[in-house]
């Protein structure tokens, strides 16, 4: 079976590969096995991977991201670069702002966006879930944040004046009463 000049000793052999004798000398019986009968050995077909809608989402989280009517944008914050998950490309973007920042009712809104429409549209009807969005909005939605006092588009209050507006209606409602 085995040519005669090279050492296949199982020592060598596992020396060789890093398995252990007892894996060597059952892939020895194995191959003995297969030639004495004459078989022929079936490649088995590999599932499909679990997480392939995740992945497939991700392109139109990206464009959902980046459409004023659920976030916004924010000079203030500078750029990020992102990578573009229709082309695998590393690009600068504008950071942006929710519009919403329920992470609930963000995901509410993707699944009654035309974003999604497409998605299903393309997929077989493939459906998104709550965990679903969060692990891909994690791997796209880097460069969106939820709105920040420094933000160019949000007024700036201090925690003070925040205190005393809402002492004063609370003030005056019990003066109502």
């Amino acid at each position: 079976m085995m040519q005669e000049d090279v050492d296949a000793s199982d020592y060598a052999i596992s020396n060789a590969i890093g398995a252990s004798r007892h894996q060597i000398q059952c892939g020895k019986d194995r191959v003995e096995e297969l030639l004495t009968k004459q078989t022929t050995v079936t490649a088995l077909e590999r599932k499909e991977r679990k997480d392939k809608i995740r992945i497939k989402v991700e392109a139109y989280i990206f464009d959902f991201l980046k459409d004023d009517s659920y976030t916004r944008l924010d000079t203030k914050q500078g750029l990020a670069d992102v990578i573009d998950p229709k082309t695998a490309e590393t690009i600068t973007v504008h950071r942006r702002i929710w519009r919403n920042v329920n992470k609930r009712q963000q995901h509410l809104l993707f699944l009654s966006s035309d974003y999604y429409a497409r998605f299903r549209q393309d997929h077989n009807q493939a459906t998104v879930g709550y965990d679903v969005w969060h692990d891909a909005l994690a791997n796209v939605g880097g460069f969106v944040s939820k709105p920040l006092n420094e933000s160019c588009v949000d007024e700036k209050i201090s925690t003070m004046n925040y205190m005393r507006a809402s002492g004063k209606q609370v003030h005056i409602n019990l003066l109502i009463e």
